[in-house]
């Protein structure tokens, strides 16, 4: 219901701090507004600024013992960086110019989701992930850039989340208080050719965790990887080999062959940039996952059906509300996806 002060329906701002920190509301509040006069709010919305004040803290603590009172110096950094640090270089930039703009148009949620975006997927599922490595070593390239992104991001995310930042930023010895500090600015860089081939390496595992996922493989198997040397440039397939030690932490490969068919039961993706083969058989019992496949897609049709009912119905669409017809709408267009997808997978059994 909308609130409302007559009827006595209404959000209390101090419970929800209490309960959640004033951080997480900033955030939900600035993350939720669409330039326009209301928006739904509900309190469980609150969850998504809880859990990023959280995953930010957490990350925090996974750095805090490389980089609390360092004496790196972050404007110089150490060479030659990596394929892997140009790319989070690039992304910080990205973000950097994407969160200048909105806020120079008052565009207060797009700059909330692109610190979102960048620091959970962006700098933690992908940077943290493949720098354990380099950070157990104490790297220095590898820890000048962290100190660098990390106290530059603790900035530009201030304005919307202001105690936990300002917590971080002294106990990490960055400086004295973020609100003496100058904006940050761009980190000189010309991305080079591998740089830019850390993108289809993200695309390369991105798939070969959806194909995991889907076919229901033991998270502990090892695959083995074929890609299609017709489909995928040289230099291509060379960089997908020097970051095997990537590919086997982050995707569980064990291995790398080039093939131009597609062996029987095996999965196949591609992209305008590869393509690849995970041979099934070995990994997974391929009778038992046919049949669960089979039992789920005439699940889908069955409700894809229903939709379609609904949909076609001239009292349903006279006398619904727009918010329900359009969520019936994304429901059936989520449902054939997922068909079409759980029908390739039984393709890649044959």
């Amino acid at each position: 219901e909308r609130m409302s002060r007559s009827k006595g329906i209404g959000v209390d701002p101090n419970l929800l701090i209490e309960k959640y920190g004033s951080d997480a509301l900033r955030f939900t509040l600035t993350y939720l507004e669409t330039q326009s006069q209301s928006f739904r709010f509900w309190e469980e919305r609150v969850l998504l600024g809880r859990n990023f004040a959280n995953k930010i803290w957490n990350a925090a603590r996974l750095l805090y013992p490389y980089l609390q009172n360092t004496k790196i110096e972050s404007e110089k950094m150490a060479h030659p960086l990596t394929p892997i640090d140009e790319w989070v270089i690039t992304e910080f930039n990205k973000l950097l110019n994407d969160i200048n703009r909105y806020l120079d148009t008052y565009n207060f949620s797009g700059y909330a989701n692109s610190l979102y975006e960048f620091f959970w997927h962006t700098f933690c599922d992908w940077y943290l992930e493949f720098s354990k490595k380099r950070l157990r070593e104490e790297e220095k390239t590898c820890l000048n850039l962290l100190y660098l992104i990390f106290s530059n991001y603790l900035k530009i995310l201030h304005p919307v989340m202001p105690f936990i930042t300002e917590e971080i930023y002294q106990r990490f010895n960055f400086g004295k208080s973020i609100l003496e500090e100058k904006w940050p600015e761009e980190i000189p860089l010309t991305l080079s050719p591998k740089g830019e081939m850390v993108y289809p390496l993200l695309d390369l595992i991105k798939g070969i965790r959806t194909i995991r996922s889907e076919m229901r493989i033991n998270p502990k198997a090892e695959l083995a990887l074929i890609i299609n040397p017709s489909l995928t440039k040289k230099e291509l397939q060379d960089f997908f080999l020097e970051n095997m030690a990537h590919l086997k932490n982050l995707a569980g490969i064990k291995e790398i062959t080039l093939d131009e068919k597609r062996p029987s039961q095996s999965s196949s993706y591609s992209t305008k940039d590869f393509e690849f083969y995970l041979p099934l058989g070995e990994v997974i019992d391929v009778k038992k996952e046919a049949e669960r496949i089979n039992k789920e897609i005439f699940a889908l049709k069955e409700e894809l059906k229903k939709i379609e009912i609904r949909l076609g119905d001239e009292n349903f669409l006279n006398k619904a509300k727009p918010e329900v017809k359009e969520k019936e709408e994304v429901r059936k267009k989520e449902l054939s996806e997922k068909l079409q997808r759980l029908e390739n997978n039984l393709s890649y059994l044959r």
